[in-house]
This record gives structure tokens, C-alpha cells and sequence, in this order.
């Protein structure tokens, strides 16, 4: 198993170290927006071998406040190392941790009802049938004192 296959315990400290991007749901217009957490579900994860480990799955819906609308969408969270990074970036934003951390734990007993802020993209992909379809790419936002402080958003 590589380094990047490193699975992690949700309770435990957690480290960051790369910054790559994955992800899948409906489409939310394109803009920043204030969320809160919705709701959780926490899952055991198989993976794939020689490219995913098992490991665990934290899957959450965000109800984000648009002018458009309130929209419900749900994203994950995969706790293995190279997927740290997005876990670090929610932390942040939902004030369980601050940008600089390089070891941190989130508070589960309260991460329903964390409100942040995302920047939300739309991007297209090419489905398992060959069709070019679109997803959301969210950017959790720190704070707004934290990003006026020099933090860019993508």
C-alpha cells in the first residue's frame, strides 16, 4: 500500500499534506454562498485495491443559502491521506481548526449545525457512458476575517 493510502481513525488528530480534488452531486448555481450542516452519516468504505484502501466515509449534507433559493446537497469527506486536505478545508471553515494547523480533530458531537462559507463551481465530466455531464467543485472558505487576510479563493 503507498503513503497516499494511509487510512485514518475520524476521532483521532489528523494531518495534511496535499491538495487534490474530487467530487459528484447536483448542480448548484455557480457563486459563494453561507451553508450549515444538515445532517451526517458516518460509513465504512471498501475501497479499491492497489488505488483505494478501506477506510471511513463521512457523508454530509449542506443546506446552502442562495439568492436563487436554499439548495440541499450532500458531500463527503474520506478519511485516508491523500483526501486530508478537503477535511482540513471544511475544519477551517466551520471553526474546528484554523488555516495554519497541521494537526487537529473535528468535533462530532457538533459538526451538525457548523455554518461556513463555499465557493461553488460547475464543472463538466465525462460520464461511465461517455455523455459530458456537470458537477458542483466546492472550496470551503475560512472565516471572512481569516480569507481578508490574504486567503484566495480558486
Amino acid at each position: 500500500m503507498n503513503n497516499e493510502n494511509q487510512v485514518y481513525d475520524i476521532n483521532g488528530t489528523f494531518t495534511v499534506e496535499e491538495n487534490q480534488r474530487d467530487d459528484t452531486s447536483m448542480i448548484v448555481p455557480v457563486g459563494e454562498y453561507a451553508f450549515t450542516i444538515i445532517r451526517k452519516k458516518i460509513e465504512q468504505v471498501n475501497g479499491v485495491p492497489n488505488k483505494i484502501p478501506p477506510h471511513t466515509k463521512v457523508a454530509f449534507m449542506l443546506e446552502l443559502i442562495t439568492p436563487e433559493g436554499n439548495f440541499r446537497k450532500w458531500d463527503e469527506l474520506h478519511f485516508y491521506k491523500k483526501c486530508m486536505w478537503k477535511v482540513h478545508e471544511l475544519a477551517v471553515a466551520i471553526g474546528h481548526c484554523t488555516p495554519e494547523a497541521t494537526a487537529f480533530q473535528i468535533d462530532w458531537n457538533h459538526f451538525e449545525a457548523c455554518e461556513g462559507r463555499v465557493q461553488v463551481k460547475v464543472e463538466d465530466y465525462t460520464a461511465k457512458d461517455g455523455t459530458t455531464k456537470q458537477r458542483n467543485v466546492f472550496k470551503y472558505l475560512p472565516p471572512a476575517k481569516q480569507q481578508e487576510q490574504g486567503e484566495e479563493p480558486f
